[in-house]
This record gives C-alpha cells, sequence and structure tokens, in this order.
C-alpha cells in the first residue's frame, strides 16, 4: 500500500487484523473519540517510526510486537489490559488495567501516579520511569538551533541529547527557556554487557549516545559533567531496588 503521512480508522473498526498495515510507514494513526477497536492483533502494523499512537478507551490488547514496528509516542488507555509493544516513551495511567506486557525496548515510561511496590515490579523492565506526570504534557523537543533535544512534562525537562558543537555550553543547563530541568538522559543506560540491548530502530531515537565516542565528541567539555548510573542485573528483585537509581541527574541536582 502506499504510504501516507497519517491513517484515521473510522469508529466502527472493532479490530486490526495482522498484517492488515504491513510495510506501512505512517507517522500517525489516529483513531476517533467514541472508537470501538478493542484490538490490534500481533504484526499488523509495521513501520520505521510511528511518531505517536494514543490508543482510545475501551481498547483492551495491543499485540504488535513486531520488530518491523517503531513507536516514537505511545498512550495507553485505563482499559488496556494486554500491551506486546514498546515505544520510546510510553505514557500510561496511575488507573490501568495492564496484566500482560512487556517493556524491553521502551525507554521511558511516564505514570500519572505514585510509584508504589506494585508499580515498580510492574514496569521492572523499563529503563527510564517518571512518577507523576501530567500525561497531556509531554512533548518532545528537537531544537537543532540550539542543539539540545528534551522532553516537556508537568516536572521538569527531561534533555535527552545536547550537541555541545552547536550549544557550545560550559556547564549543564538547570533550566532550558525557563522550565526546571528534571533530569539528563543522554546515555542509553545499559550496552549488551548489562540486560537487554535495544533494537536497531530504538537505537536511532538515542542520537548516537549509546556509541561512548560519539557522545564524548558531541558532548565536549560536559561528558565528564554527565553523571550516569549503570547496574548489572542479577535477577529481578535487583531491579526493584535500583529502579529509581537509572534516573540520570546532573551532579549538582
Amino acid at each position: 500500500m502506499k504510504n501516507p503521512l497519517s491513517i484515521h480508522l473510522p469508529e466502527s473498526v472493532e479490530r486490526i487484523h495482522k498484517e492488515a498495515f504491513k510495510n506501512c510507514n505512517c507517522k500517525h494513526f489516529n483513531f476517533p473519540k467514541g472508537s470501538k477497536l478493542k484490538c490490534i492483533e500481533e504484526c499488523a502494523i509495521e513501520g520505521e517510526l510511528v511518531e505517536e499512537m494514543i490508543l482510545p478507551e475501551g481498547m483492551e490488547e495491543f499485540n504488535s510486537v513486531s520488530n518491523k514496528l517503531c513507536i516514537k509516542f505511545l498512550k495507553v488507555p485505563k482499559s488496556l489490559h494486554k500491551l506486546q509493544a514498546d515505544a520510546y516513551i510510553m505514557a500510561i495511567p496511575e488507573e490501568n488495567s495492564l496484566q500482560d506486557f512487556s517493556f524491553k525496548n521502551t525507554l521511558f515510561i511516564m505514570y500519572s501516579g505514585k510509584l508504589d511496590l506494585e508499580a515498580r515490579y510492574k514496569f521492572r523492565n523499563a529503563h527510564y520511569v517518571y512518577e507523576n506526570i501530567d500525561l497531556d504534557s509531554i512533548s518532545i523537543v528537537n531544537d537543532s538551533k540550539s542543539g539540545i533535544s528534551y522532553i516537556r512534562t508537568s516536572r521538569g525537562v527531561i534533555i535527552t541529547d545536547i550537541d555541545n558543537n552547536i550549544a557550545n555550553l560550559t556547564d549543564l543547563p538547570k533550566t532550558i527557556n525557563g522550565e526546571e530541568v528534571l533530569s539528563v538522559n543522554i546515555f542509553y543506560p545499559f550496552s549488551r554487557k548489562w540486560t537487554v540491548d535495544p533494537s536497531p530502530k530504538y537505537r536511532k531515537l538515542l542520537n548516537g549516545n549509546d556509541n561512548e565516542e560519539v557522545a564524548k565528541e558531541k558532548l565536549g567539555n560536559l561528558y565528564s559533567k554527565v553523571k550516569y548510573f549503570v547496574t548489572k542485573v542479577e535477577n529481578e528483585l535487583d531491579q526493584l531496588y535500583t529502579l529509581e537509581r537509572r534516573i540520570i541527574v546532573p551532579e549538582r541536582i
């Protein structure tokens, strides 16, 4: 099929079948208010990079585990109980129905509630987890003129990339355009010798920062100022205790 920038699904669609959107590299899947969609089957959607998917309330299963699907921002409804998909950023409400799920390639989970023990265990395979986030506040900013890329949230800015050849900073910023810097997550926290390796498509979203030499060249004098934590996970229980320590922060914050 041809590759439109956006696909608008009719309200009456209840199921997206396997390979329905095979080799469809559209940027947006739009679900109308009142959508009757219940299920997206395995490998139903394939795409180099889907910029945004906001799943409709009432949907129950998302099974697109295809390694040909890369989602930049995925918002999960309260009704969803099966989730076999990953995203660069995944927004999850505190009141959710998730029972069967996997987050092995999800980099950022934005959670609207407090991370209690149950939530920590549920999200233990994600790489960065933030609590008490207004899910409607999230936006991604890639500012090529300033050399700084970041995620805007209700709690502050999460810096995801700095090209200091452009930014020309002498220190890590405490604010971006008047907004407080919540954390600096420039590096991918794990490599092959640690735990699950990100798929090549998700590596593209890291702007080359999973490569130490690339990161050093881009950060310049800021490289030594970025403090980041890597943990070798021996068992699932360890992940409960190291989850919050995966948040990367400037040394002085």
